[in-house]
């Protein structure tokens, strides 16, 4: 009876030994790894080839799909900026303006340079939507907040 009783207590612990393995992470291997942040950036790169040929649709689509639901990074913010830069030019001006009111929202003064470019076009786009309220609104916080403006806005654009 000691005998059947040590093999069942070994194949128990067999047992518990193999389901425990299984239930671990396999480690990635560093060579299939694919660095994300290079694809992005060519990505990005590609999307502001498209938008200095004035390609918008293209650029829109490069963009649209990299964009994350909450943006935290200046990177993530930098992809919404130019969003709505290529719908900007695409004259939707609704959708351009709410990526610039995202940016705005979610610089939350982090990243003072995108955040001020925001400000500065959304007070474009809600022109361009005739709210004369809220681009007047946009160019105060514009200037304002103008340390990321170049000199030629911050002195000649915005009053």
């Amino acid at each position: 009876m000691g005998t059947c009783r040590i093999q069942t207590i070994l194949a128990l612990i067999l047992v518990v030994a193999a389901s425990g393995c299984q239930s671990k992470r396999p480690v990635p291997d560093p060579k299939l790894r694919v660095d994300n942040s290079e694809l992005a950036q060519k990505k990005l790169d590609n999307g502001l080839r498209e938008l200095e040929k004035k390609n918008y649709v293209a650029a829109a689509k490069i963009f649209d799909q990299m964009l994350v639901s909450n943006p935290a990074t200046e990177f993530d913010l930098v992809v919404l900026y130019n969003s709505g830069s290529a719908y900007e030019g695409l004259a939707q001006c609704e959708k351009a303006v709410e990526r610039f009111r995202k940016v705005i929202g979610s610089s939350r003064g982090r990243f003072l340079r995108i955040e001020s470019q925001a400000l500065y076009h959304s007070s474009l786009m809600y022109e361009c939507l005739n709210d004369d309220r809220r681009t007047i609104a946009s160019l105060l916080d514009a200037r304002k907040r103008g340390l990321g403006l170049s000199y030629e806005i911050r002195n000649a654009e915005i009053p």
